[in-house]
């Protein structure tokens, strides 16, 4: 009796277009998502990435039924969970950063009693991934795993201002400045003043740059490499979080994020190093 000839394994099938269009369509739908917007309906969505209600509808229903979304059903808005983090935890040297930066970040928080998180660097972008809230009953809370680029705010311009200038130059052509609160820097030459004098102190402020209210000091976190690998940042509301407050923080989040950045084996231990944003 003759023997079937053995089935000679079919290849794995490659993507149609039509599903890299709908991957590419949810990944859109969440980068509208950021520390200015954690919540938001959806026509607003809908609007922002130029596609019909029904669309993103189906988009949101999936991240919803995985559980990566949630919606409000008294206002019917949609929001981020922590279930996200599952991936911020699997980026190779985040439970070591986190695990460095925790005492730093505690120490912060209770000097300044208000809300402290942690950043990672992507490219273009800055993800908050670790926070510890303020005591006070009123105070400002981040919300984690979500992207922002890197052009705003006191986290995005402590990460901004110490890449090397011809990196700056390459986000600044490309990144269109838009208004985000009442203190946007939207005009390219003030945001380039500001962070030149980000490099001379070795902090950022922000003052309502990306959230209404909301006052910010941020400090650049260096791997073994000398490259910026995560922002360390104290937060908190304007009424509470002043000039004079701010002031005294810079001095303690330069001092934590040097302490970190020595721990990950960065050694060029200056509060604005000569070589980087606009020198090398």
């Amino acid at each position: 009796m003759s023997r079937r000839p053995r089935a000679t394994p079919s290849p794995r099938r490659a993507p149609r277009s039509h599903e890299l269009v709908a991957l590419d369509r949810a990944l859109r739908v969440l980068e509208t998502f950021s520390d200015a917007r954690p919540r938001q309906s959806l026509s607003s969505i809908a609007g922002e990435v130029a596609l019909d209600k029904a669309v993103v509808f189906r988009i949101l229903r999936a991240f919803v039924n995985h559980g990566l979304m949630g919606r409000d059903v008294a206002t019917e808005e949609y929001f981020i969970t922590p279930a996200v983090l599952r991936w911020v935890f699997a980026v190779p040297g985040f439970q070591q950063l986190r695990a460095l930066a925790l005492p730093q970040m505690i120490r912060l928080r209770d000097l300044s009693q208000e809300t402290v998180f942690l950043s990672m660097v992507d490219g273009d972008h800055r993800i908050s991934v670790f926070q510890l809230e303020s005591p006070h009953q009123i105070k400002r809370t981040v919300p984690l795993g979500v992207r922002h680029r890197i052009v705003y705010g006191a986290t995005g311009k402590a990460a901004l201002a110490f890449l090397p200038a011809e990196r700056i130059e390459r986000i600044l052509s490309r990144t269109p400045l838009r208004r985000l609160a009442a203190g946007t820097l939207v005009a390219r030459a003030d945001l380039e003043a500001e962070l030149r004098r980000t490099r001379a102190r070795g902090y950022a402020i922000g003052v309502q740059e990306e959230v209404p209210n909301v006052a910010g000091v941020a400090g650049p976190i260096f791997d073994h490499a000398g490259e910026v690998a995560a922002v360390l940042t104290v937060t908190g509301p304007l009424q509470r979080f002043r000039a004079a407050a701010r002031a005294e923080a810079g001095p303690h989040v330069v001092a934590a994020a040097r302490q970190i950045s020595q721990q990950l084996g960065y050694l060029q231990l200056t509060a604005a190093s000569g070589e980087r944003g606009g020198a090398r």
